[in-house]
């Protein structure tokens, strides 16, 4: 029940959040799931603080300098942005080794690629395009001045097919050093949960090709409108 919830939850912030002109009904909506998520975490903490548990609530409550404000927006950070997206970057994947089959013959004779497989779909296709950062000084980026305190949206999908950082940046290649991508940040603004999505990723990719090796797409996909999220509707497939 919580998992279906979650779903909902996460898709209508990413909808709203990732939207460049969100409808009426995506900021309502949006606004609804929020509440309803921090309503969630809110009883979640109360019932933690009287009866600690082995998670991360229990944890978190047991820091000191942490108020419950803290603790929420924390909590709803980590659900709502690890669910969402971790489920596009499996389908990213999925969709990049469907499109380029090559790749995935070389996959299925050499597994141990994997993992330089995961570190090319973060580059070529990764769940987040943009984030957001405020100047702490003033700068000049691009000849264009920005001032202290104002907030700067990079595209992070730009930076990964930057020709001057990697070779043929459209192509999609496992064989390609692609550890120098940006799909999870950088320095103290790194993803927190860069590990378990990399985990979770290779688990879903190896799962998928080994029970099914033949599958193909069976129509091309389409992706939900968004400037800051790559997020696929449906993956249809042929085993």
């Amino acid at each position: 029940e919580d998992v279906a919830r979650f779903e909902g939850w996460s898709h209508d912030l990413v909808s709203f959040l990732g939207s460049d002109a969100p409808t009426p009904e995506t900021v309502v909506q949006g606004a609804a799931s929020l509440a309803a998520m921090e309503t969630y975490f809110t009883a979640l903490v109360s019932q933690r603080r009287a009866s600690p548990a082995d998670d991360l609530i229990s944890d978190l409550l047991a820091v000191d300098g942490l108020e419950d404000d803290d603790i929420l927006g924390l909590a709803t950070l980590l659900f709502a942005a690890g669910h969402d997206t971790t489920t596009n970057l499996i389908g990213n994947g999925l969709l990049a080794l469907l499109e380029h089959p090559d790749q995935t013959a070389r996959l299925l004779d050499e597994p141990e690629r994997m993992a330089a497989a995961l570190e090319e779909v973060l580059r070529y296709d990764g769940p987040s395009q943009i984030t957001s950062r405020y100047a702490t000084a003033d700068v000049e980026v691009g000849g264009k001045l920005v001032r202290a305190g104002q907030c700067v949206n990079l595209c992070i999908g730009a930076a990964n097919r930057d020709p001057a950082q990697f070779a043929e940046p459209d192509r999609f290649d496992i064989d390609r050093v692609a550890s120098r991508h940006l799909a999870f940040g950088i320095g103290i603004h790194f993803c927190l949960g860069a590990f378990l999505a990399r985990m979770e990723a290779k688990a879903a990719w190896q799962g998928v090709l080994k029970r099914w090796p033949g599958a193909r797409l069976a129509v091309k996909p389409s992706h939900y409108p968004s400037v800051g999220f790559r997020r696929l509707r449906a993956l249809e497939v042929e085993l």
